[in-house]
């Protein structure tokens, strides 16, 4: 692990942690997500090229290797772990900041709170979206916000006018749900949920996104996979216009092909496809930055995604 050393890392940003499930690994996850750190100590703009998360079931939690989960880039992660099918157990994590000199802060800590968020989908219901979340319990939640981008990396805009009322606090699954009509078709689309405390601490989970169909695909799409960073699976989605030969293939930071996710001929459509993190003879791949690339007689795109452990 790195030492701390020089001068100490500014580490005021908000912690939060939220527990988002999606698919068959509802259980066993947790979100945890944080505000990126800007400063140093002494005010001056900080480089941050880490986070790095511990997790432990003590209080008293050190940032040393035996409590070390990963190192992300991105200001959220998530936990994978089966100890969060006993509903007793309360996990605590810490999270540090890294700058470019090494340097690692001492780090800001929550512990896991009850199940809130169970479940958010985006789904297209004839040339709508409709946004549907499901919370298995509320603690001072006031309510909700979606927001929409039509790229990954823009700023989200807000869509609903007003604040969408949640349960305050609940122990019973409460479902929720919102239609938006202001969509194109054959358009790929961002959503993300923000849940929005009492106090007015605003959480912001995972995004969402989604390919308006409206009809037969026009042009050739390659949406950027979810979750990203991933761990242990992440989803790819892409539309073919026209009966095409296809390959989908992920390739590592030196350009050495990993493995061939779809390598065939495909009719027009939209389609889903999905990567485990294994290689082409079955092993695990290491931690770090992989490429995937969407190929056809007339087609060539290439995205990033993040891997971790």
């Amino acid at each position: 692990m790195v030492h701390k050393t020089g001068t100490q890392i500014l580490f005021i940003f908000l912690f939060t942690f939220s527990t988002l499930f999606a698919g068959t690994d509802s259980e066993i996850s947790r979100l945890i997500s944080w505000n990126p750190v800007t400063l140093d100590i002494n005010g001056n703009p900080e480089s941050i090229i880490y986070y790095y998360i511990y997790c432990d079931e003590t209080p008293l939690l050190e940032s040393t290797a035996e409590y070390f989960l990963a190192a992300t880039v991105e200001s959220n992660f998530r936990h994978y772990d089966d100890r969060y099918l006993n509903p007793d157990l309360r996990l605590y994590y810490l999270v540090t900041a890294v700058d470019e000199y090494g340097n690692e802060s001492l780090g800001t800590m929550d512990s896991s709170l009850p199940v809130e968020l169970f479940a958010f989908n985006v789904c297209e219901q004839n040339g709508k979206i409709v946004l549907t979340w499901t919370t298995q319990s509320e603690k001072d939640n006031l309510g909700f916000n979606l927001y929409k981008s039509s790229e990954k990396n823009s700023p989200f805009e807000k869509i609903n006018p007003y604040l969408i009322k949640g349960a305050g606090n609940s122990t019973t699954k409460t479902d929720y749900s919102y239609t938006d009509l202001s969509v194109q078709p054959f358009q790929v689309y961002y959503y993300m949920l923000e849940s929005v405390n009492i106090n007015g601490t605003k959480t912001r989970h995972e995004s969402k996104n989604i390919y308006v169909t409206g009809g037969k695909p026009d042009r050739y799409v390659l949406t950027q996979n979810y979750p990203n960073p991933f761990n242990p699976q992440t989803t790819i989605d892409y539309a073919i216009p026209e009966y095409s030969f296809v390959q989908i293939t992920i390739y590592n930071t030196r350009g050495e092909e990993i493995r061939k996710l779809v390598n065939t001929y495909q009719s027009s459509g939209l389609y889903t496809i999905s990567w485990d993190g294994h290689d082409t003879f079955g092993g695990k791949v290491s931690s770090g930055i992989y490429y995937y690339r969407l190929k056809t007689n007339n087609f060539s795109e290439i995205k990033k995604m993040i891997y971790t452990k």
